[in-house]
């Protein structure tokens, strides 16, 4: 799913795309409810799961999003020996809701989920510390993008915080001007194993003409050195461009018809 600013132009139309949304899929989330039940069938617990990070995360439905913000929190509030409370969250939302608590809280919810990474060796439990920090407002997302490179962060998860603040073209910049900055960094840390990745990871979600050129523009050159990098730059600007074809066919009037 587009995010709603790549269909919509306007506050209105964007609206009446959450609305649409929501008549068709908050109904079924709402008879599954945002709790685990005993027996229930895996088809439902993943249903579950899509639907909490579509509708809270993604197209932002108030009602979602307390939902999920209760448990975030909950699970922010901490146990009695100090560390996160996981056990206060479904495990199949769990990502989504510590998002939905970052976006809702900044700096204080950034700061616990920063210092509770290092000291976790569960892979769930980071997998959920990863989602949390994704949903970092655009004030906390360079914070989050230098914690990615640091040691704490484990090779294979830093993509992950690579896609803080993207759902914009201003947070695809801001993203975009962080990776040029840190370029030599992020190459040391990834190595060749992750070269082809790299496109995707600086200029993947975009959805322009610029941000197609600006990719190309700054890989074309480092092309020989990065293994496998071609063929990810041509998957990550031909994503963008259809995008942006797309967009520019659009009649974003049709959406309030």
């Amino acid at each position: 799913m587009k995010y709603p600013n790549q269909e919509g132009e306007t506050d209105a139309q964007k609206a009446r795309l959450r609305n649409v949304a929501k008549a068709a899929y908050l109904p079924r989330l709402q008879a599954l409810g945002y709790a685990r039940k005993a027996g229930e069938p895996v088809e439902d617990t993943q249903i579950r799961s899509s639907l909490a990070g579509t509708l809270g995360w993604t197209l932002k439905l108030p009602e979602v999003r307390a939902a999920l913000l209760e448990q975030g929190d909950a699970v922010l509030k901490k146990t009695a020996d100090g560390k996160l409370d996981f056990a206060a969250a479904n495990p199949d939302i769990i990502g989504s809701a510590l998002a939905v608590a970052v976006s809702e809280r900044g700096k204080p919810a950034v700061d616990e989920l920063i210092a509770a990474l290092p000291a976790t060796s569960d892979p769930a439990q980071r997998n959920a510390i990863l989602g949390g920090l994704g949903g970092a407002p655009a004030d906390q997302a360079d914070r989050v993008r230098d914690f990615a490179i640091s040691k704490e962060v484990k090779v294979g998860e830093m993509a992950r915080l690579f896609y803080v603040d993207r759902e914009t073209a201003e947070g695809r910049t801001a993203m975009w001007n962080w990776f040029v900055a840190h370029y030599d960094q992020i190459l040391v840390r990834t190595g060749t194993f992750a070269s082809g990745r790299l496109p995707g990871m600086a200029g993947g979600g975009g959805c322009s003409q610029a941000e197609a050129e600006r990719m190309t523009q700054f890989f074309t050159p480092r092309l020989k050195k990065l293994s496998g990098a071609d063929r990810g730059l041509a998957q990550s600007t031909e994503s963008t461009l259809l995008c942006a074809a797309l967009k520019a066919k659009q009649d974003p009037a049709a959406i309030m018809k």
